[in-house]
């Protein structure tokens, strides 16, 4: 993940040694929403829509806790998406427990 990236990124959890968050980088409009992970110097986008992964790579055990936590916040991640990208502020949500 370019460094550029990461100094912008908006934490909103963090479970199990993963950091999920939004770039708080203004995004186009049409572009869907995602998040970042990140993990012992793994990284990865991923749709929050659909879990699917963008780009990067996370461990396999990661990868499932992450789109578990993605499923059971998905209807908030959208609306803290929406939100976070007119403000720059996004949601905290629940880690994973």
């Amino acid at each position: 993940m370019p460094r550029s990236v990461k100094n912008n990124l908006k934490l909103v959890a963090a479970f199990y040694g993963v950091m999920i968050g939004f770039s708080a980088a203004r995004t186009q409009r049409d572009v869907a929403p995602f998040i970042f992970a990140l993990c012992d110097g793994a990284d990865a986008a991923l749709d929050v829509v659909t879990g699917k992964l963008l780009f990067g790579q996370l461990p396999a055990n990661k990868r499932l806790l992450v789109n578990a936590w993605i499923e059971i916040h998905r209807e908030e991640l959208v609306a803290s998406w929406n939100a976070g990208r007119l403000t720059g502020e996004f949601l905290k949500l629940d880690p994973l427990r």
